[in-house]
């Protein structure tokens, strides 16, 4: 569990060796990536969630921590993928 003040880089780590024997929401992983700015790893991620079948999806037009990326092609793509009205 993350503890307040950890670096997100530290998240990241931990979640990506989390997630070698248990699954962890790539929604997840993107939003770290966000956190970071690293806005090309987290489209990733939500494009990795997309294909997992994540119910975070009824998410993406609401959730704040998505808006640095809400006017991107890609996420605008993946809107339109799961039915999210434009």
């Amino acid at each position: 569990m993350a503890k307040e003040g950890r670096p997100a880089d530290e998240i990241i780590r931990e979640l990506q060796e989390r997630s070698q024997k248990d699954f962890v929401p790539s929604y997840s992983i993107a939003t770290v990536y966000l956190g970071l700015g690293m806005k090309e790893e987290a489209l990733q991620h939500i494009v990795k969630s997309f294909h997992e079948g994540s119910y975070y999806m009824i998410y993406l037009k609401v959730d704040p921590l998505l808006d640095s990326v809400r006017s991107d092609p890609l996420f605008v793509d993946v809107m339109r993928r799961v039915g999210h009205p434009l």
